[in-house]
């Protein structure tokens, strides 16, 4: 989710945050917690009482890992929510919001079907396409409540996140009046969030792709937004650079090898500002190597390769396969 869909969920659940120090119900009933994953999964955010929550930014990663997302959520529930037994009440049954906007790239068939063996009657997962790049069809064999935001703009991404806030403040008002220990969940209609059903006929689009930078001058990372070129079939128009923090990348990101490449004679640079590197501002940041196959930037004369040590003058030469960034 680098880039703006990263912006609209962390400025969305910072209003979500907001919100809820208004609700009394919810001051006393709502605990917080953040799991991220991409190739790993992390617990970024541990179950925390809502008036202590504060919301650092997302980091990203090479991957979707959602069955190990899957799994962590799963400890969590076990370790971190209390069960009701004859001696003692124990929590409300939880809200799992799931965020995604790709397809796994792991094999999650096995985690899922342990959690609706095991878990599913343990809390209320939502299930939430961004955009329309999801396996909505696989979310549904995960859970019944499976929703796809189909527009990714700024209003939509408001109206959504002011429907988790009413759905958090519904559940918190209905499980204080009648502690059945289900989740309500308000309508969703007119906010561009539709129900997805095993049955919906959606095709999923590949987001384009992304690659993995390092910038020459400061060795910091920076990942490279493609998208498709109009009117051709497999070549890829450069749309940003996002500088990230290489520390947090390579712990969430998968350890696996990378198995897809791409041709370097499909991408398609630009120039600008915005399409400088964005860690030292070197004009060109889409440099391949020659030697290791890996992307840095240049100031447009010269190239020294961060990744290998490789160094000579820009200039043509033959394809290059570039290993793909996972998810």
């Amino acid at each position: 989710m680098v880039g703006e869909k990263q912006r609209h969920v962390e400025r969305g659940i910072r209003g979500i945050m907001q919100e809820l120090m208004g609700n009394p119900y919810a001051l006393e009933t709502v605990y917080i917690s953040v799991i991220v994953f991409a190739g790993q999964a992390q617990l970024f955010v541990p179950l925390t009482d809502v008036c202590m929550f504060s919301m650092p930014s997302l980091p990203v990663g090479s991957g979707t890992a959602l069955a190990e997302g899957l799994k962590l959520l799963m400890r969590e529930l076990d370790c971190s929510v209390t069960k009701t037994t004859r001696e003692n009440k124990g929590d409300w049954k939880p809200i799992v919001f799931l965020f995604t906007d790709g397809i796994p790239t792991d094999n999650p068939d096995a985690t899922i079907q342990k959690w609706r063996n095991e878990y599913a009657n343990r809390a209320t997962l939502v299930a939430v396409s961004i955009g329309e790049h999801a396996n909505t069809q696989l979310l549904c064999r995960l859970t019944n409540n499976v929703l796809r935001l189909n527009k990714t703009d700024d209003a939509s991404f408001s109206s959504f996140f002011s429907w988790v806030t009413a759905s958090i403040e519904m559940s918190s008002a209905s499980l204080e009046s009648s502690g059945d220990g289900e989740a309500r969940l308000p309508d969703a209609s007119g906010i561009n969030l539709e129900k997805v059903t095993e049955s919906s006929s959606y095709k999923t689009k590949e987001d384009g792709l992304i690659l993995l930078g390092q910038c020459a001058q400061k060795k910091e990372y920076y990942l490279l937004r493609f998208s498709d070129a109009e009117g051709s079939s497999g070549d890829f128009v450069l749309e940003q650079c996002y500088r990230i923090d290489k520390e947090s990348y390579l712990a969430l990101s998968g350890k696996q090898d990378v198995a897809q490449h791409v041709s370097s004679d499909r991408l398609y640079g630009k120039t600008g500002a915005s399409y400088a590197c964005p860690c030292c501002g070197n004009r060109v940041c889409l440099v391949f190597c020659g030697d290791c196959g890996k992307i840095s930037c240049s100031d447009g004369h010269k190239a020294e390769c961060p990744w290998c040590g490789n160094a000579g003058v820009l200039g043509t030469g033959g394809a290059i396969d570039v290993a793909r960034a996972q998810g």
